[in-house]
């Protein structure tokens, strides 16, 4: 069976190119909290922290 890994940790930190790397390395599918976040928003994240703020895209990043 296989289990999912998630990368957690501060903004700039290298999660999304440690990510892609493993998945690369291990074919498997990369999803990414913030995509999916830009997707439910239908804005950037740029867009969510000005117009909604940190908190809000927190909030968003929690549920994911």
């Amino acid at each position: 069976m296989e289990k999912n890994l998630f990368f957690i940790g501060f903004m700039g930190c290298g999660k999304t190119t440690i990510s892609a790397a493993f998945s690369k390395r291990f074919s498997r599918n990369l999803i990414e909290a913030d995509d999916i976040i830009v997707e439910r928003a239908g804005m950037s994240v740029k867009d969510i922290f000005a117009k909604q703020g940190e908190e809000a895209f927190r909030d968003m990043d929690t549920q994911i």
